[in-house]
């Protein structure tokens, strides 16, 4: 037992390590991968020729030519180091425009055929950018994964809730019964379309 546990966190240590290397130590060459075992990069839309993203999340310079006085210099190739921007996740500037890692992986290395528009993290850590860890979703989808791991409360542990949970009971049964939306909401002194969303499902599923 203690002899398997061991061999647990040992192998946890060396995944942690690997992505440290990987998305952290970018100039630093990653050989290993656990998920993916050859690292595959591909042209960045917009910038080819000149970035590319890979399956481990590392972004490179292609060498390339440059005018330089009367003729030309070539600059080498070298992996950008990313940093972690405002909203917490890794990010790098191509060309003085921001660029989310999560994303641009999504965007070359993950299937998207349903089309939906943002990127998740799995396991609700923005900076674990592995490829098992990241997945497409709707905004919908989103808040409810956030909700489920804790990331985001709903209903009245909200801070800007302005009806608690019984008061939802209460006028789900009045729009049960049919009662007009517009006299609900000045009984509970809220806006019309905040019953309306509540009618629809789009608040307060939880209740």
């Amino acid at each position: 037992m203690l002899q398997n546990y061991l061999i647990k966190i040992l192998k946890a240590s060396i995944l942690i390590g690997t992505f440290l290397i990987c998305n952290v130590l970018a100039p630093v060459k990653c050989e290993a991968n656990f998920i993916m075992k050859k690292e595959i990069f591909k042209d960045i839309k917009g910038y080819e020729g000149y970035y590319q993203i890979s399956n481990f999340g590392r972004i490179k310079s292609l060498s390339r030519k440059l005018s330089f006085g009367n003729g030309y210099r070539t600059t080498k190739e070298l992996f950008l180091k990313p940093i972690i921007g405002s909203l917490g996740y890794w990010v790098v500037s191509l060309r003085g425009r921001t660029h989310y890692i999560h994303r641009l992986i999504g965007l070359y290395f993950i299937s998207n055929l349903a089309k939906k528009p943002h990127i998740n993290h799995k396991d609700g850590h923005k900076l674990n950018n592995s490829i098992e860890n990241l997945e497409w979703c709707t905004p919908k989808e989103n808040a409810i994964h956030a909700f489920n791991i804790g990331l985001m409360p709903l209903g009245e542990n909200r801070t800007q809730a302005k009806l608690n949970n019984f008061q939802v009971i209460e006028i789900k049964k009045l729009i049960k019964d049919n009662k007009p939306l517009s006299e609900i909401s000045k009984m509970f002194n809220v806006k019309r379309q905040t019953i309306g969303n509540i009618k629809r499902g789009v608040n307060w599923k939880n209740v």
